[in-house]
This record gives structure tokens, sequence and C-alpha cells, in this order.
């Protein structure tokens, strides 16, 4: 994923979230900075950075993370805060239909699929009890088309 300044945000297994940047080939290990640091989150499955300048990563274990880049700041959501697991492997933008805006992400685990609103911080999770063929949505089973719906 490109970041604004043209640099690559990069989700590793081992070493969390990186920045690389393809003009002088420096690596930045973002996961050994504070805020991050702290959270000693080194398995990263994916990325979505927003228009805010958020960094949401869905992780190997540990839950969704917001990295607000702005304000330096940092939050873990996990089975606590109300999701069905800690590991996520797709994240999908959810924009309102009137303004553009980002509403939700859309997240897919092992156990469901999970609406986690932005504004609000609340999680929905849908399951074979909602209708889905399975609760499992493994590696690279998220994609947006052109139009906006999401499989």
């Amino acid at each position: 994923m490109e970041d604004p300044q043209g640099k690559l945000l990069v989700g590793t297994e081992l070493k969390g979230l990186i920045r690389f940047d393809p003009q002088t080939k420096a690596i930045e290990y973002l996961s050994q900075k504070s805020p991050l640091k702290q959270l000693q989150i080194n398995s990263i499955m994916t990325i979505y950075l927003d228009d805010n300048g958020v960094i949401w990563m869905g992780s190997g274990g540990y839950g969704l993370i917001k990295y607000d880049t702005l304000h330096n700041t940092a939050k873990v959501y996990d089975r606590k805060s109300g999701l069905p697991n800690d590991l996520i492997y797709g994240i999908l933008p959810e924009n309102d239909k009137k303004f553009g805006e980002l509403e939700a992400l859309w997240l897919s685990t092992d156990k469901g699929l999970v609406r986690f609103s932005v504004n609000n911080d609340s999680i929905r999770v849908f399951t074979r009890g909602d209708g889905l063929p399975a609760d499992e949505f493994n590696s690279g089973a998220f994609f947006k088309g052109r139009d906006g719906a999401l499989y």
C-alpha cells in the first residue's frame, strides 16, 4: 500500500509494519517506534490507509490496530472489544453513499465477517446464523469491486 508521500507500507509476519522509500531504498520499522512499539505486535496480515492518515492493520493474532499517524496514537480492538477472534485477514472500507466519507471497515476473520464502525467503534459480527455460507474467511478472501460492492 502506498502512502501520500509515495512510500510503501508493508505488513510483515515477523517485523510488523514497515515503511519503504523506493527513492532512497530506506526501510523504516514502524512497529519498533512509539506508539506501536508498546503494543509489541509483529504480525500484520493486511493494511488499509484511510483519507485521515489512519493506518488500519489486521494482525495475525492481536486483532485490529488503529494507528493515527497525525496524532501518533495507536489503539487495539480485539476479542475483549467484541471481535470474534484476533486474526484479521482482510480489511475493506465502506464509504457513506452521500458524502463518500469512511463509515465502516469490513474485516474478514476465521469466525465470520465483522462490520466495524469507525465513528463509534461499534462491532457487528456476521456468521452462518446470518446467512453466510461459512464462518471462515481466510487470507485473500476479500475484494471491493469498482461499483463499491464488497465480495
